[in-house]
């Protein structure tokens, strides 16, 4: 499908990818421009025209529709007219299942951000808030692609230890999941943020009632 398109952008910022952009150009066999936050959030509506007269495929890591900018993009465009096609790929939110916790069980996700983006208590919150329900949480970490930085799990935990969260809770720590040498720990909180997870990027699991 990328191969037929006149124009191709990837969008890494919600993602960190395996493959790097000049071995996506190369696999497709025709350039990929990237794009930065700004370039959907803020300037959608020039990418929008350009798909008026052209093909134009962007390119993204995970399930397309999981980011709310892309969904304000393909909402864009059905004002405008404009033909979209959305071909739907894996995700966190159903390769979490490999962790043997049934999906159907999972509540609200939620992310933890860096300290200088926000405070970890509505992840606190977040979590008190499903295992009221007996839900298990999905914690995302929070990154920034452009500055190739990735909040690491261990990180996380203690963020969370520190703001108020019993060391010996319930986690379960995820790293690069459908990619090989992926890594699920479980432990006591206190464990897991002294563990080395290796590569990003990671997630996060809080237990709420067990169906085993």
């Amino acid at each position: 499908e990328a191969r037929g398109c006149d124009v191709l952008y990837a969008e890494l910022y919600t993602m960190k990818l395996s493959a790097t952009l000049s071995a996506l150009s190369e696999l497709i066999g025709k350039p990929v421009t990237l794009l930065h936050r700004g370039d959907l959030e803020d300037r959608s509506s020039i990418i929008v025209e350009e798909a008026n007269a052209k093909r134009v495929g962007i390119l993204v890591g995970g399930d397309c529709l999981s980011a709310t900018t892309h969904i304000s993009l393909v909402l864009e465009a059905k004002q405008k007219a404009v033909e979209t096609r959305i071909i739907h790929g894996s995700s966190i939110f159903s390769a979490i299942a490999e962790t043997g916790l049934s999906i159907y069980k999972f509540g609200k996700t939620v992310t933890m951000p860096f300290p200088d983006k926000g405070s970890p208590d509505t992840v606190l919150r977040g979590i008190e808030e499903n295992l009221s329900y007996g839900l298990h949480t999905l914690v995302l970490l929070d990154l920034d692609n452009e500055k190739n930085t990735y909040m690491a799990a261990p990180y996380a935990v203690q963020g969370l230890i520190d703001a108020g969260m019993r060391p010996d809770t319930l986690v379960v720590a995820v790293a690069r999941l459908g990619r090989p040498g992926s890594i699920i720990r479980a432990g006591k909180a206190q464990e897991v943020a002294s563990l080395d997870l290796g590569e990003p990027p990671h997630s996060l699991v809080f237990p709420g009632s067990l169906h085993f």
